[in-house]
């Protein structure tokens, strides 16, 4: 999924196709909870507050953090616009598209790390 996400960026055909529905408002869009919090920092916040193994103390220190990284990731949001307009289409197109290869070159190495793990010894340098 992360691959296909980032070749979308990377050839610019988010948002577009056939079946592309758009929408007023982009905050309508299924993927945008898992892709803002993300599969690692949702297990993190479970596993942190595990009532068996951390304290009350600890526990607020973990929602602590959750809270400080809601307001910086909420205050990125906010500033969308007007970097937006600051750096214009042009410049949304190309960080879109290098943020395109980051994340396609990311998902490879997972892909390959995988496949790695799943195949005997030795088979893959």
């Amino acid at each position: 999924m992360l691959l296909t996400l980032g070749l979308k960026m990377l050839y610019g055909e988010m948002g577009e196709g056939a079946g592309a529905h758009r929408s007023g408002d982009i905050s309508v869009f299924p993927l945008a909870t898992p892709m803002m919090a993300g599969a690692g920092s949702i297990t993190a916040i479970v596993v942190l507050t595990d009532n068996y193994k951390f304290t009350l103390s600890e526990q607020a220190g973990t929602a602590g953090v959750l809270v400080l990284v809601m307001a910086i990731s909420f205050a990125c949001l906010v500033a969308a616009g007007p970097i937006r307009r600051l750096i214009g289409d042009t410049g949304a197109n190309v960080i879109s598209r290098v943020m395109g290869i980051v994340l396609a070159a990311l998902a490879m190495q997972t892909i390959v790390n995988a496949v790695k793990d799943i195949l005997p010894a030795g088979t893959i340098p």
